[in-house]
């Protein structure tokens, strides 16, 4: 009969069986924010402070360079700047910066 891959409070471990490897604490997954989220957090404060001006179309590498990652998490931020209304699609669909005043925070 083979040992099972686990054991039973008060039993011995078998040493000649592998065991499964312990579990990341429940805490992990959310003790840092993800790169999407601190881009996020980057590009809003970005436009609440006048870094990005009004109406500064925002598409390419401009952000990305801006925040110092790539364009791929970048990608992901529009849809919350827009439900945020800190951003909004321009002419040709591009995303502008909404015409909001530095400091005002919103």
């Amino acid at each position: 009969m083979d040992s099972p891959l686990y054991t039973l409070p008060g039993t011995a471990p078998d040493p000649t069986r592998a065991t499964a490897p312990a579990a990341a604490p429940a805490h992990a997954a959310t003790s840092a924010p993800s790169l999407g989220d601190a881009v996020h957090a980057e590009l809003r404060a970005g436009v609440l402070d006048g870094r990005f001006g009004p109406r500064e179309r925002l598409t390419g590498t401009r952000p990305a360079a801006r925040v110092g990652v790539s364009r791929t998490p970048v990608r992901e931020a529009p849809s919350r700047l827009m439900s945020d209304e800190l951003i909004e699609r321009g002419e040709g669909g591009h995303f502008v910066t909404s015409p909001i005043r530095p400091g005002s925070g919103t």
